[in-house]
This record gives C-alpha cells, sequence and structure tokens, in this order.
C-alpha cells in the first residue's frame, strides 16, 4: 500500500510559492489594466504600474537593466508585466 504522501504533488518551496505568486499578480495587473507604457525608445521603455497599494515607476533601460521604484531587491510583480509585453520588442543585451 502506497503511502499518502506520495498521492500529494511535490512540496515547493517558499520562493517557488513568491514567484508564483508574482507572476499572478503580473497578470492580473495586465488583465486589469494597471499598466501603462509612457515611453518606449529604441531598447529604453519606461511605465507605470498602479500596483495594489501604491503607483510605481518601471521601465528598461541598456546598461541598468529592468527596474521599478517599489524597492524589492528581486524581480517584482509590476517589471514581470512589463516584461510580458514589451520583451519580444525590447533587445536585452
Amino acid at each position: 500500500m502506497r503511502a499518502m504522501n506520495n498521492l500529494l504533488p511535490p512540496r515547493r518551496g517558499r520562493s517557488d510559492d513568491r514567484e508564483t505568486g508574482r507572476a499572478g499578480r503580473s497578470y492580473q495587473y495586465l488583465a486589469d489594466g494597471r499598466l501603462t507604457i509612457e515611453a518606449i525608445d529604441g531598447n529604453m521603455v519606461r511605465a507605470t504600474c498602479h500596483g495594489f497599494r501604491d503607483s510605481y515607476e518601471l521601465g528598461y533601460e541598456p546598461g541598468l537593466g529592468w527596474w521599478c521604484s517599489c524597492g524589492s531587491s528581486r524581480r517584482c510583480a509590476h517589471v514581470m508585466a512589463l516584461e510580458l509585453v514589451t520583451q519580444p520588442a525590447v533587445a536585452v543585451s
């Protein structure tokens, strides 16, 4: 007889859960129309994301990479949303 634990999906770590949560929020920002692209110039993109608590400035710049004013030390949901709609157009170097 197999143990019940073998029937359950493998447990993910906390960092996996957080990444999944950020990805879900990024799609929600897009579905709710919370992301506004302010400017695109060559490989530079600037946008505003109206998060659930505050609004943030974010973008991509060659040499600097993806950035957001939310202050997160990790790749935030705001940047993930912007990547989803612009990455095919931005040649990341």
